[in-house]
């Protein structure tokens, strides 16, 4: 029989109470939450605890029918009336059996889903589940078979966020037999899914097969031992996170791509991190394997080496780290006059006597920034990339003194070789011909003269356009 005073029973076990009371501590005490309720020993202790402890905390009980026992509606229904005794709203959803190689996954996809549109329904503080200590044991182990990282070993979290759901586990750190003794201690009826016991699945291979075996020869502390071992991890996770947010000044973005300026200074672990990162915000997959590769050329301070992707490649240069867009590196087709409403705005401005000097001065034009230095007198000028001004494929008969110009910038990539310019930005960075075949580039350094001023174009306007064929190279009057 269900009792359906909960707030009658004799004291909690005190393992419940505390965790309860150390996650109630922290709470608003007017908050409203959903509660994921399956019916199981776990659910049922959670739910019965919360009632025990706070008779007027404001519940929305959720329950998911995922049909895949016969007793499944019968067992949705009588959950509804049990609810319904506890003065409680509840609202259900039949999710059908789709054939999957993951069943599992499948399944615990359209719980989050249906917790996410109850989430945006109600506003609530967010959901709570009945995740106890094997459960987070089981997927510490799961995952360290499965080969992740150590800094992702530690497994589901008290407090997370599926989305935009807020989760709350504060049963995390409970022992599974203690709320099992305390659900039957109170004669409390539950579903006893059998599909816990179905090899098909790999928790029921787990916690049937794996972990006995385990325990038989270490000890009943296995459990206790892979918790332990995820609090360390998560420990490590913290720090690499903190050092990762100290590391953005590091980290410069334009329109090339992403630049880790000095990778190598960071310790090994950190810069795996920090590969893993860029790649998530990137959206790549990047593997171990791909990941050892780039660290390997860290240490043997690789210039040049680079690892290529569909629509993209990591590209290692004395010891930073660059995401670059596989673009054609391309300026877009500009117009013979440059005005307010046109797509790139020209700054002109006098010079300043201290220019950009410093080792690093790649940086900015990286970046999108880029100032030439270039006489006040009107000309015309043509945008064009050393990659262009010596390609094949390009009709450059406009420019009078091309022979001249591609002299000067033969002079200039040796420079810029000596000076550890990246090997790309000698391909493609933004050059500036007069009429009279002058070059003019953005990391030559400032000389101070009566008669020149400085020009300040945005790169992100020339760069990360996907284009099929060479643009036309149209002058523009200063």
């Amino acid at each position: 029989m269900l009792n359906s005073n909960p707030t009658s029973f004799t004291p909690l076990p005190k393992a419940i109470e505390k965790a309860l009371q150390a996650w109630l501590e922290k709470e608003p005490k007017d908050a409203t939450y959903l509660l994921g309720y399956s019916g199981g020993g776990d659910s049922k202790a959670l739910l019965y605890a919360l009632l025990a402890l706070r008779p007027d905390i404001s519940l929305i009980v959720l329950h998911i029918n995922h049909r895949w026992r016969p007793s499944s509606d019968e067992e949705e229904i009588s959950i509804k009336k049990e609810i319904h005794n506890l003065n409680l709203v509840c609202h259900t959803e039949k999710i059908p059996t789709e054939p999957t190689s993951n069943l599992e996954e499948h399944a615990r996809h359209a719980r989050y889903c249906f917790f996410q549109k109850m989430q945006k329904r109600y506003q609530t503080r967010g959901v709570l589940l009945a995740h106890h200590k094997q459960d987070l044991a089981e997927t510490i182990l799961k995952r360290w078979f499965e080969g992740s990282s150590l800094n992702r070993l530690f497994g589901m979290q008290e407090s997370s966020m599926w989305e935009d759901v807020p989760i709350f586990r504060p049963l995390l750190q409970v022992e599974k037999s203690v709320l099992t003794q305390f659900v039957e201690s109170r004669g409390l009826s539950y579903v006893d899914d059998e599909t816990n016991q179905d090899p098909r699945f790999l928790r029921a291979r787990l916690r049937n097969a794996l972990f006995p075996l385990l325990e038989t020869h270490f000890g009943k502390s296995i459990g206790s031992n892979l918790v332990c071992l995820a609090n360390d991890a998560q420990e490590f996770s913290q720090d690499l996170e903190i050092r990762y947010r100290a590391f953005q000044e590091k980290i410069y973005e334009g329109p090339f791509g992403v630049c880790l300026y000095q990778l190598d200074q960071e310790s090994r672990a950190a810069q795996r991190f920090f590969l893993q990162e860029e790649a998530r915000k990137q959206q790549i997959s990047l593997r171990r394997s791909w990941i050892d590769t780039l660290l390997s050329w860290l240490d043997e301070k690789k210039s040049g080496a680079s690892l290529p992707f569909q629509e993209s490649a990591f590209y290692v240069y004395r010891g930073s780290v660059f995401f670059l867009k596989k673009t054609t590196f391309f300026p877009p087709e500009m117009q013979p006059v440059i005005g307010e409403k046109t797509a790139i705005k020209l700054k002109r401005q006098e010079q300043e006597k201290n220019g950009v000097s410093n080792q690093a001065a790649w940086l900015k034009p990286f970046m999108g920034k880029a100032d030439y230095f270039v006489p006040k007198e009107k000309t015309l000028f043509f945008p064009i990339t050393p990659f262009l001004l010596f390609s094949s494929d390009q009709d450059l008969s406009f420019l009078q003194h091309l022979e001249k110009s591609k002299s000067q910038v033969h002079v200039l990539q040796k420079m810029w070789a000596k000076e550890h310019i990246p090997l790309f930005l000698r391909r493609h960075l933004l050059l500036l011909i007069s009429a009279d075949g002058a070059v003019h580039h953005p990391l030559q350094k400032s000389d101070f003269q009566e008669n020149s001023c400085t020009v300040s174009i945005d790169l992100h306007q020339f760069y990360g356009y996907f284009q099929k064929s060479l643009p036309r190279i149209s002058p523009f009057l200063l």
